[in-house]
């Protein structure tokens, strides 16, 4: 049950990552396209990357679960 709830806790703070790295990109773009200012552009590729490392997060947690599959 330990691993369960260590589970639970990682994919907490994966799916937290995974919602600002969207909220960055996907902020980012907007400014950009409402006010033209390019500097905002730059935060951009900093939450695609943080978005592509919540999902490889996620993928490996659930990938080396032990016994995750079994449950069911």
């Amino acid at each position: 049950m330990a691993g369960l709830v260590a589970l639970q806790w990682g994919l907490r703070r994966q799916s937290t990552l995974l919602l600002a790295g969207l909220v960055l990109f996907s902020g980012s773009l907007l400014i950009y396209l409402a006010s033209g200012v390019v500097a905002v552009t730059f935060f951009a590729p900093v939450g695609g990357i943080i978005m592509i490392a919540a999902w490889l997060w996620s993928a490996w947690t659930l990938a080396n679960t032990p016994g995750l599959l079994a449950r069911r």
